[in-house]
């Protein structure tokens, strides 16, 4: 079996068995809800405990789908429909999902001070999934300090910078992590956003690119190949 067949296989394997692992997901996130409208006959505490319950198991579900699209773009699927949007918008709509957690550990998101086009055409889903797993391990990460999304465009490409003030990667990580989101057909070194974030990068002729300096915080940037007539400022 060649290396495409194999690959067709496990993401066909992988549809159906998050198929059987978001049924009893959403069970669970549908009956915690239920429970957490009585507030008041539960008490500070199990509200609380409630509460964790019902975002760790929507967190579980975001990464079964993150692992299903991954198989699936690896597999060779076509990834969304290319349309106009507003860069600046899905940068909101990308922050808007983190700023709960953003504000429990005192991390400011920010947006960065180069000029963002109002509107740009290309894979919108692909590159809001990516950006959804780039800022979720920046916030992840940071304890305390600042996430931000800085965009910049240079020769047919626009690059979306996602830096954080965590503890950064030592010497020897970096080189690995720098190696392991190249086009080499492995997955060593990455954790499950990255490696799917690699594969929306290559699925737009793009790449993921990364600097890091010990104790000083990272960034990860997503390029993705954007010609001219497609980007309005």
């Amino acid at each position: 079996m060649s290396s495409e067949e194999n690959k067709k296989r496990r993401a066909k394997f992988m549809a159906v068995v998050s198929h059987d692992m978001k049924t009893p997901l959403n069970a669970v996130i549908g009956f915690t809800s239920v429970l957490l409208q009585d507030k008041q006959e539960l008490g500070a505490e199990k509200v609380r405990q409630l509460g964790m319950v019902y975002k760790s198991a929507h967190r579980l579900l975001d990464r079964v789908d993150a692992l299903t699209e991954f198989f699936r773009l690896q597999a060779g699927a076509s990834g969304s429909e290319i349309d106009w949007f507003s860069p600046r918008q899905l940068l909101k709509e990308t922050f808007d999902q983190f700023r709960e957690d953003a504000k429990e550990k005192g991390i400011e998101l920010r947006v960065g001070p180069n000029p963002i086009p109002s509107r740009m055409r290309s894979a919108s889903k692909l590159i809001s999934r990516a950006l959804r797993e780039l800022v979720s391990n920046a916030v992840k990460f940071t304890k305390a300090g600042t996430v931000s999304v800085d965009v910049q465009i240079e020769d047919g490409r626009v690059a979306f910078r996602v830096s954080d003030t965590g503890l950064g990667l030592s010497a020897s990580s970096l080189q690995g992590l720098s190696q392991a989101l190249g086009p080499a057909d492995v997955d060593e070194g990455l954790g499950l956003g990255l490696a799917l974030s690699r594969e929306v990068a290559l699925r737009l002729c793009g790449q993921i690119q990364v600097t890091s300096r010990s104790g000083k915080g990272s960034t990860f940037t997503l390029v993705v190949e954007v010609s001219k007539e497609n980007l309005e400022m």
